[in-house]
């Protein structure tokens, strides 16, 4: 009988150190998704910028090659 008993503490223990090993993966695996998530943000978001700043400068540069200094578009 105190071999049993023996047998499930050990158990016990390693079952212990699994859902601490468990714990600490998924920390690491969500704060590297925070990280990625705010790389990608990042990326996102000086695209959209990019994007919205291309027709200005298209304009901005046919104005000029035109000799029109003027850049503000006529209404």
């Amino acid at each position: 009988m105190g071999d049993m008993n023996d047998t499930i503490k050990m158990i016990e223990g390693h079952s212990a150190e699994l859902d601490s090993k468990k714990e600490k993966l998924k920390e690491v695996v969500l704060e590297s998704l925070g990280s990625n998530v705010e790389r990608m943000r990042w990326m996102l978001n000086s695209t959209v910028e990019n994007i919205v700043m291309m027709p200005m400068a298209t304009m901005v540069m046919g104005n000029h090659e035109m000799g029109n200094e003027d850049t503000n578009p006529k209404e």
